[in-house]
């Protein structure tokens, strides 16, 4: 069953679509016709379905690793909490700076974010152990 994507514009809206198209595969599966729409737009687009909510378990899990080893780096959990607050405190100013300039959450600024709490955390820690 081909389907013609014309008009969509935001990603909001194709989000939308391929989540209905998505609900009526299933429906479809119900009667026993098993099926999963594939090529371009929904391969493309299947990213963005869950990118926030995989966004936020990759942060919590690379802070909370960070966490246990910079404790063990600096040999003070104390030390360490106070790294990671600065770690989220920059992450908190770059999802700022991306909503004023307009930049959207994709896999590219997503690849970002998570190298930038690396580079966070070697500045936050050099600075930690020179004090």
């Amino acid at each position: 069953m081909p389907f013609y994507l014309h008009g969509l514009t935001h990603t909001s809206q194709i989000k939308t679509l391929i989540g209905h198209i998505r609900d009526l595969s299933v429906k479809f599966e119900g009667f026993g016709l098993p099926n999963y729409p594939s090529r371009i737009p929904f391969i493309f687009w299947e990213q963005y379905m869950t990118l926030r909510s995989s966004l936020a378990m990759i942060l919590a899990c690379v802070l909370q690793a960070a966490l246990v080893l910079v404790s063990l780096l600096l040999l003070s959990v104390w030390a360490a909490v106070l790294v990671i607050l600065s770690v989220l405190a920059s992450l908190a100013q770059i999802f700022g700076a991306m909503t004023l300039l307009g930049i959207k959450l994709s896999a590219i600024p997503a690849v970002i974010l998570i190298l930038s709490v690396g580079m966070m955390l070697c500045f936050n820690v050099h600075i930690s152990l020179g004090l």
